[in-house]
């Protein structure tokens, strides 16, 4: 028989755990411990403090206490579940899952537990297996439909994700700032960038999240919204969770004073654009030395401040470089892929030392560029590398070289995107002269 005492220690147990004075739940419910009454219900809350706290070896013990004691319900074998998933003893934690889930099939927060495990362990097939059958019976559960687009995503299936997403969006709108982060995640990934602007802005009305600065300011920079995109990432700097990408970022910012000055130059306007996009890669390289497109980067911009004779010399350092010195980002985070490719560094040298009359140099760049196997099933790459060494043959003066490059490109472009007729056109009816 159970004393008046005894019941009012577990609900002073009970009271004390919502509360939130997890020291005076614990020290009275080992009281109900002691005696043995209440021990069972005791043990689940003993073992939802000790979760709480992140003890959760002890939480286990509780919970598999309780069920031995009789406790059975579906609830406390998903206690253990989650208190097993979260100490990492995956393994141990599936078969309870899978047992739970065979006990209780509608109870669908074992279902939700077994997706996020399959993600933690990168088992992503099975994770849209197990969520695409949990929304099919449980269709109004918005954390099923976030974390089966979770898994598309991670599976680069954008695609499947959005809709998925607008989902878990259109269930629980105004609560949750991840679903829209996500949704503005997979829509960036697919280039939809006002969409993305746009779920980014409702994450962060309700909740600033600290990783949300940087794929905003993609989102801004793709849309063309420069100005606001150089501040967001300047935002995004000052982010310790941005740490391991600070030269991501800075290199993006570089990208975007680049556009900047080409515009200014189109306007004819004086400016300094180049020189701060300058000093932008000079900060991503002091953090990653090897990073290959800020390195192919930088004299671009050199040749845009008609340094021609600096570009060429940072083109050969680039090319005299191991590739296992060199590390890409391309990737991930929009970094522009074409620049970690050798064949376009040396179409760049060659480009190089064209601008500084160094036509010599300038021929064996371009021809050593074409004969890249990466260009062999590029014909459009061709064509320019073509159009580009011609016309050094002629600043050369080596006119039936340049006649020979021009039929080159014509052969391969019967459309004359590149203007191979009209410049042997002209050749001819100068030689006719």
């Amino acid at each position: 028989m159970t004393s008046s005492s005894d019941s009012t220690s577990l609900a002073e147990g009970r009271r004390c755990f919502e509360e939130g004075d997890y020291s005076q739940a614990k020290h009275t419910l080992a009281n109900c411990l002691r005696t043995g009454v209440d021990r069972t219900e005791a043990c689940v809350l003993l073992g939802r403090i000790y979760h709480n706290e992140g003890n959760y070896t002890n939480a286990v013990k509780c919970f598999e206490r309780a069920i031995s004691d009789g406790q059975e319900s579906a609830d406390v074998r998903h206690l253990l579940c989650a208190s097993l998933f979260e100490a990492k003893r995956y393994d141990e934690a599936r078969l309870h899952l899978e047992a739970v889930i065979e006990m209780y099939p509608r109870y669908w927060q074992s279902r939700l537990l077994l997706g996020k495990l399959f993600i933690e362990t990168g088992d992503l097939n099975g994770a849209e297996s197990i969520l695409r059958h949990a929304v099919h019976i449980h269709e109004q559960e918005p954390e099923l439909w976030y974390h089966l687009g979770l898994a598309l995503c991670r599976l680069g299936r954008y695609d499947e994700a959005g809709p998925v997403l607008e989902r878990a969006v259109e269930l629980k709108p105004d609560t949750v700032p991840q679903y829209h982060y996500l949704l503005g995640k997979t829509q960036l990934e697919q280039g939809f960038a006002e969409k993305a602007i746009s779920s980014f802005k409702r994450s962060a009305r309700i909740y600033p999240l600290a990783e949300l600065y940087f794929p905003l300011g993609r989102a801004c920079q793709l849309a063309q919204r420069y100005d606001t995109a150089y501040r967001v990432y300047e935002k995004a700097l000052e982010r310790p969770i941005n740490t391991s990408i600070r030269h991501i970022i800075l290199f993006h910012q570089a990208e975007i004073l680049f556009e900047q000055g080409e515009e200014e130059d189109r306007l004819k306007r004086e400016h300094n654009r180049y020189r701060q996009a300058e000093q932008k890669l000079s900060q991503a390289l002091e953090l990653n030395p090897g990073f290959v497109e800020a390195l192919h980067f930088m004299p671009m911009v050199h040749i845009r401040m008609n340094l021609p004779e600096i570009s060429a010399q940072e083109l050969l350092d680039l090319l005299g470089l191991d590739e296992s010195d060199l590390h890409s980002c391309r990737d991930a985070n929009g970094i522009p892929e074409i620049l970690s490719h050798r064949y376009l560094q040396r179409v760049h040298l060659g480009y190089a030392f064209s601008r500084a009359g160094r036509y010599p140099e300038a021929r064996k760049a371009l021809e050593a560029a074409l004969n890249d196997p990466e260009v062999d099933n590029e014909p459009v790459v061709q064509c320019r590398i073509l159009r580009r060494l011609a016309l050094v043959q002629l600043e050369m003066g080596d006119r039936p070289g340049s006649c020979s490059t021009w039929r080159r490109l014509a052969a391969i472009d019967p459309e004359d995107h590149y203007g191979a007729a009209s410049a042997l056109a002209e050749l001819e009816l100068e030689d006719d002269e």
